[in-house]
């Protein structure tokens, strides 16, 4: 019994002893937590502090050293408004005079006073009718060329002189200083190809709905478009799964008839897609407008509702000189 008594003691006891090193490792935890609890909080602080106003003021500097000043809405206007007055003058000794005036507001020294137009014989007044812009290319860090078209008019003076339209495709070349913006360069003419190049807009495929649900679905679409054509916000918010999610068209047009449509279905479970060819009407001129759309609907509670409107991601935009491109490289092929 002694004996037992003796190893039992030595069990109690060996219980109570510590491994070698386990107070410096607890210290070390100890420490190791109380350094990450303060670092934490000096990054809380940092972030929500004062400092957050200068990382803020940071970034703005690291975006406006990359912009590129000759393409914003600045440097459009101010070349709209060269173009405005460089397609503007009388064939007066007063009007060469206040054209030179005008011009050297706009480009940059050594440059013809009257903007490249020779004035020597110069006998019609000019007009500006239009200008719409059309392009913009970057060429270096703060210069780039803005390209407008431009419709003005070209006249003698007196009652019976003939007015002469023209038209021209218009190329002004902008530079930024840091300070303001100058015409660094005479402009010059181009010609930009109008007609569009886009073949089609293609969207992911889907497969059609059954002919029940088609015909369902075709029904809700002719109540939904004459209550987005014409119904107060309230009556349209009943037909869409989320509210507001449209703010109608507050009886501008009224729904005509849908002309055609395609049902398919959607990614999930009584989720659908429609394609439609929608005929409104104006109710002043009784004109018709046929017009396309793609609904994103639902189907909760028996009852279909809207979801989105025309909001069908991973479009693919297919363009005709690339399809011509294909043609030709097969052809070769083939050859």
């Amino acid at each position: 019994m002694k004996n037992t008594k003796r190893n039992l003691g030595k069990q109690t006891k060996n219980v109570s002893v510590k491994p070698k090193g386990f107070i410096a490792r607890k210290m070390g935890v100890i420490s190791f937590w109380s350094l990450f609890s303060i670092m934490v909080l000096v990054v809380l602080v940092t972030m929500f502090g004062g400092s957050s106003s200068n990382a803020e003021i940071d970034y703005k500097k690291i975006l406006e050293a990359n912009k590129n000043h000759a393409t914003t809405d600045e440097a459009i206007q101010f070349a709209e408004n060269f173009t405005q007055d460089y397609f503007t003058w009388k064939a007066t000794d007063e009007g060469k005079n206040n054209r030179k005036s005008i011009m050297s507001k706009y480009m940059i020294e050594d440059l013809d006073d009257y903007g490249g137009i020779d004035f020597t014989n110069m006998k019609k007044n000019a007009v500006v009718r239009n200008v719409e812009l059309r392009q913009i290319e970057e060429k270096a860090k703060d210069v780039a060329h803005i390209t407008f078209y431009v419709e003005y008019e070209l006249k003698e003076s007196g009652e019976d002189a003939k007015t002469i339209k023209s038209e021209k495709y218009f190329v002004v070349p902008v530079a930024y200083d840091g300070k303001t913006y100058g015409v660094y360069e005479l402009p010059k003419f181009t010609f930009l190809e109008e007609a569009t190049t886009v073949k089609s807009v293609s969207t992911p495929k889907y497969k059609k709905a059954d002919t029940s649900e088609k015909n369902e679905i075709q029904e809700f679409l002719s109540t939904f478009f004459s209550s987005y054509a014409e119904d107060s916000q309230d009556k349209l918010n009943y037909l869409l799964y989320t509210e507001d999610l449209t703010p109608g068209l507050k009886q501008t047009v009224l729904f005509n008839q849908i002309k055609n449509s395609d049902i398919f279905l959607g990614e999930n479970e009584l989720e659908y897609l429609a394609v439609a060819e929608v005929i409104f009407k104006d109710p002043k001129s009784d004109i018709s407008f046929a017009t396309n759309y793609q609904l994103n609907l639902v189907k909760r509670e028996g009852r279909y509702m809207v979801a989105g409107i025309d909001d069908i991601a991973n479009k693919q935009v297919e363009t005709i000189e690339e399809t011509e491109e294909e043609n030709n490289n097969e052809g070769e092929k083939e050859e």
